[in-house]
């Protein structure tokens, strides 16, 4: 009996929140090149060597309790998408290029929507306590450690603008 050893392989990438449909196509063109996506660490994704597949990815942000996440990717398996893996709320999808209508998940404009106004909650909250540094005059204090909490505040500004960008297209 002949065993075949799978080939997995780590790349790693960095897509902004915003350039969803970059980090798409990348993976798209991974599977065209035989790697298939199989998990999602922070920045690192991990494929798996197989034929070259013409397969279409999508993924949506979601912050829910783990029976609602199951009920939501067995909704979206129900499509015809395949759940591959998650990375913190991104919940990752494919399908076979032939059989997807749309390369998205989302089934109208309101659910992308959706999907940015979570994603702005995060952000705004996830900045609150940055900004209440800011207002109690804590980048008035000399030190690297301001200069870092002023360029994480410029950050998470500069993101939110872009994703409230995205969301005033989906209109």
């Amino acid at each position: 009996m002949k065993t075949t050893e799978k080939q997995l392989v780590w790349k790693l990438r960095f897509f902004a929140i915003w350039q969803e449909g970059k980090e798409t196509r990348w993976l798209k063109s991974m599977s065209a090149r035989g790697w298939h996506l199989k998990r999602v660490v922070f920045l690192f994704y991990q494929f798996e060597k197989g034929e070259p597949r013409d397969y279409e990815y999508s993924h949506d942000f979601r912050i829910e309790s783990k029976t609602d996440l199951e009920d939501y990717r067995a909704l979206v398996e129900d499509t015809g998408w395949q759940y591959i893996d998650h990375m913190s709320s991104w919940q990752y999808f494919r399908i076979d290029a032939a059989k997807a209508k749309d390369a998205s998940i989302y089934s109208d404009q309101e659910s992308l929507k959706g999907m940015y106004q979570r994603i702005l909650w995060l952000l705004a909250v996830s900045g609150l306590p940055l900004f209440i540094f800011i207002l109690n005059g804590g980048l008035e204090r000399p030190g690297f450690i301001y200069n870092v909490v002023g360029v994480m505040v410029l950050l998470i500004l500069y993101a939110i603008i872009r994703v409230g960008l995205l969301m005033m297209k989906t209109r």
